[in-house]
């Protein structure tokens, strides 16, 4: 019942802290000389460092996962009757695949252009990025 009192506070919790946020960015950038292209540079500059928070998680999340799977792998060798070897090699894939997202994500952003680099179409010229 506890875990269940927890979970409907969750919100309120939630919101709270999100008016608590929202204020201290409020008083903040109180600045009557601030706007909107000095709020989206600031929120682009603050929003820079969370493909590098995406990535170490992805990494710390593979490698919980890889772990575990050894455990069970281990497991499985220790005692075949005691369980099946799907959920050992289940999580290791998963662990893998974490483990290869941060590649994956950066090989098709540079792929797509997003990388700020020139890309290239289906015939192999060579275009700018540039919007113009």
């Amino acid at each position: 019942m506890k875990l269940l009192e927890k979970l409907t506070n969750l919100p309120r919790f939630m919101v709270a802290t999100g008016v608590a946020y929202m204020s201290t960015i409020g008083s903040a950038s109180a600045d009557a000389n601030r706007n909107l292209s000095d709020v989206t540079d600031q929120l682009t500059e603050s929003l820079n460092g969370l493909p590098v928070l995406f990535t170490s998680a992805a990494y710390i999340i593979g490698i919980g996962f890889v772990i575990a799977g050894l455990f069970k792998l281990k497991e499985f060798v220790d005692d075949p009757s005691q369980g099946d070897m799907k959920n050992a090699l289940i999580r290791l894939g998963v662990g893998a695949l974490m483990i290869l997202l941060p590649f994956a994500i950066e090989v098709s952003s540079g792929t797509l252009g997003a990388d700020g680099g020139n890309s290239v179409d289906f015939q192999g010229n060579q275009f700018d990025n540039t919007f113009n």
